[in-house]
């Protein structure tokens, strides 16, 4: 018997259909055995479901993965959504599939292979002891399900980019393969598949939040026993999550007043002028928050908001009100309209025809927004001669300017709707290393005509 991929070149010479044999994996390469995805062969309509196809001593043997999405075969060669949809329905029981094959090993019959098939709890039989070697995407599933915690749709789908990159870098990766080694290999290939990709290497501070997701599933399943206290990958002498630390990209008092008397002629600039004073008058809101403000939230000039995206965290249910300036009132209106008789409605227009419950279609609206503000933005700046920058430059002028005037960081810390004072610890020492290197050019001046005898 030939060597598995040698296998895999016959079976795809000797079939020379294209809908066989099309996605095949191989765990182990001590099996003699192959699992892979094709369309239904069987099947006479033009659109088939996916199947299951183990091929052991060329004989091959086919099963159903329990798919609905039906595709042709024109999607199941180019790979393209419809084919991903598809993929994404049955990749539970594929993955089942390849790790029966890959753990039976050399051992491999098709009557073993059809007694771990069958067995539904045979995922969590395969562990050692008390100890679950569950795959990736199934310790995230399961924090998820039953960590008791509240997650939104945005950090679960955060935390599950993570699980996308592993699964490109290691197809079946389990919890006792997250190792030191295998977490920097995998940041090594993160960045250099994402600069393929986009000709942009993913960031180091990207990853490291890839990774602190990583690190709360890792303490869940320590806590659960799924994996030894000795096998956690995080901490001193391991893998370090390591980032850039973040600079303070707020204006300086020259570029705010270059940008507020500036003259924006379209409507991107405008957009990008009217949004960054409206996040700065709003004590640095970001424009998550400022596009889901309805007429509910806005009373005698006050405003009432919490972050969005807190908004299922039990730790937030306080609302915070903030005062609002006559420009802010007035930038509102330009956008939209402050309708007390219309108490649920959005103040400003851009998610007036989108259904409150469709989160999805909110936030590409507030993506395509933000885009178009920073356009603006960035046009205006050119126009004037400055750095360009981002709408975010608003919450961190607004930080510099309050810790600037000598107010209080507590305060501070509640006007920009932080969780703690930790967080807003991050601007301050970005304010202050600014406000040492003034203090300098400050001595330098008063000094430079003083001689010393």
């Amino acid at each position: 018997m030939g060597s598995p991929i040698l296998l895999v070149h016959m079976l795809v010479h000797i079939h020379k259909k294209p809908y066989l044999c099309r996605y095949k994996i191989l765990y182990n390469m001590k099996s003699k055995a192959t699992a892979s995805i094709i369309l239904d062969p069987v099947a006479k309509t033009e659109k088939r479901t996916l199947k299951l196809q183990i091929i052991y001593n060329r004989i091959p043997e086919r099963k159903s993965l329990g798919g609905s999405l039906k595709i042709t075969i024109d999607d199941f060669q180019k790979k393209n959504k419809a084919y991903k949809d598809a993929f994404e329905e049955i990749r539970p029981k594929f993955q089942k599939a390849c790790d029966i094959v890959s753990e039976l090993g050399e051992n491999f019959t098709f009557e073993l292979f059809r007694e771990a098939w069958n067995d539904e709890a045979w995922s969590k039989k395969r562990g050692v002891g008390k100890y679950v070697n569950f795959s990736i995407r199934e310790l995230y599933t399961e924090y998820f399900n039953n960590s008791g915690k509240t997650f939104s749709p945005e950090t679960k789908e955060s935390y599950f980019i993570l699980v996308q990159w592993i699964e490109k870098f290691k197809p079946n990766a389990r919890i006792n393969d997250i190792t030191v080694e295998f977490l920097t290999e995998l940041s090594t290939f993160i960045k250099n598949q994402s600069f393929a990709n986009k000709r942009k290497e993913t960031s180091d501070t990207s990853i490291a939040i890839y990774m602190r997701g990583l690190r709360a599933v890792f303490n869940y399943a320590i806590d659960k026993q799924f994996i030894s206290k000795e096998k956690y990958p995080f901490g001193k002498n391991r893998f370090k999550l390591t980032s850039k630390k973040s600079t303070n990209i707020a204006l300086t008092e020259n570029e705010f007043q270059l940008f507020a008397n500036s003259n924006p002629q379209n409507y991107k600039e405008k957009l990008g002028y009217h949004f960054f004073f409206l996040s700065y008058l709003l004590d640095g809101l970001n424009l998550a928050d400022i596009i889901r403000i309805k007429n509910r939230d806005i009373t005698n000039c006050s405003l009432s908001v919490r972050r969005w995206k807190v908004r299922h965290a039990s730790f937030d249910e306080e609302y915070h009100e903030k005062q609002l300036l006559p420009l802010a009132l007035e930038i509102f209106n330009i956008y939209g309209e402050i309708n007390p008789n219309e108490p649920n409605k959005y103040v400003m227009r851009f998610l007036w025809d989108i259904d409150d419950n469709d989160i999805e279609t909110q936030d590409k609206k507030k993506k395509n927004l933000n885009k178009n503000i920073n356009k603006g933005i960035k046009s205006l700046c050119e126009k004037i001669g400055i750095a360009p920058f981002s709408l975010y430059a608003a919450r961190h002028t607004y930080a510099t300017d309050f810790v600037n005037s000598n107010l209080p960081i507590a305060i501070l810390s509640q006007n920009l709707l932080h969780k703690n004072i930790t967080t807003t610890q991050g601007y301050i020492d970005n304010i202050s290393t600014s406000n040492k290197l003034k203090n300098i050019e400050l001595k330098k001046s008063k000094l430079s005509n003083i001689k010393i005898h």
